[in-house]
């Protein structure tokens, strides 16, 4: 079972980290990701309760990929970076391109959209293992 009090702070920076992460990405992705998605710069914009929401549930995330890790007893960075890989793979590509294909979203937001989420598995994996190693 995972010991959250012990591994709070590596759950903490991984959360953080996956934030930034996010924010350089579609930041630098913007106009593609803004055109894919078909919506303005100004519905695009971060309210104060959307900005909540992304940092509660990259929180959820890097929980998720913290049990998962310490359940499969995972301590080194290449076993992490695979089994984030796995999950990115089998639940997040696979469950995203059907989601998208059914509502006929553009290929390029299925692109940046997963892109980013195989980024923020792979970052909060590595982060996890290696704040949990010190």
């Amino acid at each position: 079972m995972l010991d959250i009090s012990s591994n709070a702070l590596a759950i903490l920076a991984a959360t953080l980290a996956s934030v930034i992460y996010g924010s350089i990405w579609y930041g630098a992705l913007a106009k593609q990701w803004m055109s894919a998605a078909r919506i303005s710069e100004s519905e695009a914009a971060i309210s104060p309760f959307k900005a909540l929401l992304i940092f509660v549930c990259q929180f959820i995330t890097a929980t998720g990929i913290a049990a998962l890790l310490v359940s499969l007893s995972i301590n080194t960075i290449e076993q992490a970076l695979f089994i984030a890989f796995a999950v990115w793979l089998g639940f997040v590509l696979s469950v995203m391109t059907i989601n998208y294909s059914f509502q006929k979203a553009p290929k390029a937001l299925l692109i940046i959209d997963s892109g980013h989420w195989l980024g923020v598995l792979l970052l909060q994996a590595v982060i996890f293992v290696f704040a949990s190693s010190l």
